[in-house]
């Protein structure tokens, strides 16, 4: 599955954290999943399997799939937004902070 922006995640600058690198890279195994096989499907071993660590690091970050799931559809979501403001101006900016609030990293 080509997922735009993926590689972006995963190619933040070589100072970036090894936690921060799993991170990005769960979150785009999250997304390729729910892409090829549907919400039901994404489990923590089938998400840990395509991100290339075991479940224990999953369950260290996030309490449950749910959590995982909505937090990485958040940073999907925001990743987006910071794209298409670099594209077509700040109004996207303007826009999400409408619906999401709350600050995030």
């Amino acid at each position: 599955m080509h997922l735009p922006g993926a590689r972006q995640w995963l190619a933040r600058s070589p100072n970036a954290s090894r936690g921060q690198r799993l991170t990005d890279a769960v979150y785009v195994a999250v997304v390729a999943q729910i892409g090829e096989a549907g919400l039901r499907d994404a489990t923590m071993t089938s998400i840990s399997k395509r991100a290339g660590t075991g479940k224990s690091s999953l369950y260290r970050r996030w309490p449950n799939v749910r959590a995982l799931v909505l937090e990485s559809l958040i940073h999907a979501l925001e990743e987006t937004i910071r794209a298409t403001d670099r594209a077509t101006g700040p109004s996207a900016t303007a826009w999400s902070r409408a619906w999401l609030p709350y600050p995030r990293s």
